[in-house]
């Protein structure tokens, strides 16, 4: 029996090969790698607010085997997609590490945001309070997600 891991691409990858000579490829390049960024971007943050809104099931988040799994798929396709792929995963992993959890760069950003605005240093028991809380909630993020892979693969285990 041919057994497939479970990942599924969400997104189309497929860039349409054009040869043809450009003027000034290195601004051709920049460009498209700027309007890809934004478009991953903004599918990235919809996604985030379906999570939220509910409109997008939470086992759709995956952990380190989802990750596995789509790049083995990407690498097997191709150079190419295996690094949008990897474009894609680091676009969605600088976004996460700008919410405003207290652990994270933009729990830090929130912080000083609030040092600057009350011109007031915030106690070091408050930040350390702040910072446990942030890294409960990241572990509790991540093993949700490798609890979501195992649940996900399981069948490629068991046989079922």
């Amino acid at each position: 029996r041919n057994v497939s891991w479970g990942g599924y691409f969400s997104f189309n990858y497929d860039v349409p090969e054009v040869m043809a000579k450009r003027a000034a490829p290195f601004f051709y390049i920049f460009r498209f790698a700027t309007e890809q960024t934004v478009e991953v971007t903004e599918t990235t943050l919809k996604g985030f607010v379906y999570l939220i809104t509910g409109k997008l099931s939470t086992k759709s988040i995956g952990g380190p085997i989802m990750i596995f799994d789509i790049s083995k798929k990407a690498a097997e396709a191709g150079l190419k997609h295996f690094l949008f792929v990897l474009a894609v995963i680091s676009i969605n992993l600088g976004i996460i590490n700008l919410f405003p959890v207290p652990i994270l760069d933009g729990g830090y950003i929130v912080m000083y945001t609030v040092e600057g605005i009350t011109r007031k240093t915030i106690p070091l028991s408050v930040k350390e309070k702040m910072l446990t809380v942030g890294l409960v909630l990241l572990l509790m993020l991540m093993a949700f997600a490798i609890f979501n892979d195992f649940s996900r693969y399981i069948s490629v285990f068991t046989g079922v």
